[in-house]
């Protein structure tokens, strides 16, 4: 997993054309955040955030990148 105190930096090579969705979720699943995707290979830096712009609070949350019929799930642990 991810252990952050502050932004996280997210990097994405993907070809042209996709498009996927990023987002923040909790333990239990429910959405806490939407991270938008710049053109393949900028790079993103996410403050944790929630989507009324609050600071989360400190611990395990899932970054889900989704799109093509294809997911992928990182462990992000926020101090």
């Amino acid at each position: 997993p991810t252990v952050a105190a502050g932004p996280v930096g997210i990097r994405l090579s993907a070809p042209s054309g996709y498009h996927p969705s990023l987002r923040v979720v909790d333990r239990v699943g429910r959405l806490v955040a939407r991270i938008g995707v710049p053109e393949s290979g900028q790079p993103i830096v996410w403050r944790p955030l929630d989507r009324e712009g609050r600071r989360l609070a400190a611990g395990t949350y899932l970054v889900v990148l989704q799109g093509d019929g294809e997911r992928l799930v990182r462990k992000l642990v926020l101090k």
